[in-house]
């Protein structure tokens, strides 16, 4: 088991340094890692792993994006893309809980729409940005999520 967190967080290093450049979160293969992480490992290795993951960041080793660039250990929760890395935490106890079954590229949708709506809520949150912007952007990413569903 010890085995597999250790993999799994390794993989998650190396895909957070696979990026295209965005401002002012870039666009990594984490997300993709995640949901797979998620339907190979169940969700309690999932969330284990992902817990292993974000505590190694938190100490300050340069596991995340853009790290050790943007500052490193908890210093890097306080930017833009904490609201992604809570969103792997749920996403990988959804996405493992649910054990999602059928299309796979409609799995990686949902799991894709869930962290992005927690993102968003969580920069609203800190950053002050418009209640009726990140409202209507989270209705519209609840329209795909249920149009996806079935």
């Amino acid at each position: 088991m010890l085995i597999l967190i250790i993999f799994g967080t390794l993989l998650l290093a190396i895909s957070s340094k696979i990026q295209v450049p965005f401002w002012p979160v870039p666009m990594t293969m984490q997300t993709f890692i995640v949901f797979m992480i998620a339907m190979a490992y169940g969700w309690q290795l999932s969330f284990l792993t992902l817990i292993a993951y974000l505590i190694e960041g938190a100490f300050g080793l340069p596991v995340f994006a853009n790290s050790p660039e943007k500052g490193i250990g908890l210093i890097y929760f306080t930017g833009p893309t904490m609201g992604y890395l809570i969103g792997f935490l749920f996403a990988t106890f959804l996405a493992g809980y649910f054990n999602f079954k059928g299309n796979i590229l409609n799995n990686f949708i949902k799991l894709v729409l869930i962290i992005h709506n927690i993102n968003r809520n969580l920069i609203q949150l800190k950053f002050n940005y418009p209640l009726n912007e990140n409202l209507i952007l989270c209705i519209f990413n609840f329209i795909l999520l249920v149009k996806y569903n079935t």
